[in-house]
């Protein structure tokens, strides 16, 4: 007796899946057409109903919507222009909900796997930020990893509309964490440098740093690894000759110092190429207080490489190990006069999206004579070796 053997193939779940609720062809689209061409009757009451139905729909609508902007009908057409970025943004809300009720089964959003690469091991306080990042700029990921090309053309075109600075009188544009995270993720998954010429511009996205939502996420007891992790990532990705990157890092961090941007703030002390900046990045060390950072800026005090050219000082000259203890010395509350350091002269750095935006001023302190510098350190090193 002969037995036939049953072959079962088992398709991919792409293969089997059917449309989009939404796509052309759907009951879906053909109810959002429906309510698209309500938008143009003569009725208010029954346009206003057919805009809320749509956007209450969210994804489902958006490509009856689309279809709705270039309508012949000046009223539809109008109505759609206005109501899509509505749907769109009410299906991103949704997807984000969804991901935060259940992770494991939603793991088709964009780039989540690049997003769990660069801010570590999924928590609740990484999913929750980068849900924030789907509500503020999930079509921008969804666009970057799908094209980088036109993906990094929409990244530059979405951070030139948010440092902005209404006139004065009317509102500021507000930033959210989930903005700040979602732009400065998508170029550091890009690694597209902005284009020459515009690198401090107004399409620089490094001006977010300055933003108080940048700080808020650093700062929050659920989402801060996640963010400040995104941070330094962030700065990773950048070219190695991106000056304002390596300024807006070292502000950002001099004003609110983290943990995690040590290493950076001990690169940028001793290899950038202007003073100011490795002022700014000691002093951010000075700050921090972290075992590391102390440490670095200790390794610094035998550090004699000269830092600023000319501040009147000729017989002391500046050098790296004056900066070193400065910032020491002020990181630790104690006043720079009792180890012979004064001040020689100070630095405006420029941090914010506009031109009457915020400054951060860096004071440089040093010697009057190279014997001030040996006193001033050698009592640094007494009092440190008398506490252990």
């Amino acid at each position: 007796m002969r037995h036939t053997l049953l072959l079962v193939i088992l398709l991919p779940a792409p293969l089997l899946a059917g449309p989009k609720a939404g796509d052309e062809g759907t009951p879906e689209y053909q109810a959002a057409s429906d309510l698209v061409r309500r938008l143009g009757d003569a009725k208010f009451a029954t346009r206003e109903e057919a805009a809320r139905k749509l956007v209450d729909m969210g994804a489902a609508a958006v490509p009856a919507l689309t279809a709705g902007t270039k309508s012949t009908d000046e009223e539809v057409r109008t109505r759609s222009t206005a109501l899509l970025p509505k749907a769109v943004a009410v299906g991103w809300k949704r997807r984000a909900e969804a991901f935060l009720a259940d992770p494991g089964a939603h793991r088709d959003l964009p780039l989540l796997a690049e997003w769990e690469k660069l801010t570590g091991t999924p928590d609740a306080g990484s999913r929750k930020l980068y849900a924030q990042v789907l509500v503020a700029q999930g079509p921008l990921l969804e666009l970057a990893a799908a094209d980088k090309k036109a993906g990094a053309a929409a990244l530059a075109a979405r951070a030139m509309e948010l440092p902005s600075v209404a006139p004065p009188g009317n509102k500021q544009v507000e930033v959210t964490a989930g903005d700040v995270a979602g732009i400065l993720f998508a170029q550091a998954y890009l690694k597209v440098p902005i284009p020459p010429g515009a690198s401090g511009g107004p399409s620089d996205p490094l001006y977010l740093l300055a933003k108080p939502a940048t700080r808020e996420a650093l700062d929050d007891k659920e989402m801060g690894r996640a963010a400040r992790r995104l941070v330094v990532g962030w700065y990773e990705s950048r070219p190695a000759d991106d000056i304002w990157a390596g300024q807006y890092f070292a502000l950002l961090a001099y004003r609110g110092p983290f943990p995690e941007a040590d290493p950076i703030l001990v690169r940028l002390a001793t290899k950038h190429n202007l003073v100011a900046i490795r002022v700014a990045a000691m002093e951010a060390l000075g700050k921090a207080g972290s075992a590391a950072a102390v440490g670095a800026l200790k390794r610094l005090l035998d550090d004699a490489s000269a830092m600023h050219g000319d501040l009147n000082n000729k017989d002391a000259g500046h050098q790296v190990r004056d900066c070193a203890l400065a910032a020491l010395v002020r990181g630790s509350g104690k006043d720079p006069k009792a180890y012979k350091l004064n001040e020689l002269a100070s630095a405006s750095l420029f941090f914010g999206g506009t031109a009457d935006a915020d400054t951060i001023t860096v004071r440089i302190l040093g010697f009057a004579t190279k014997a001030d510098r040996e006193a001033g350190i050698n009592k640094w090193k007494a009092e440190a070796a008398a506490k252990k």
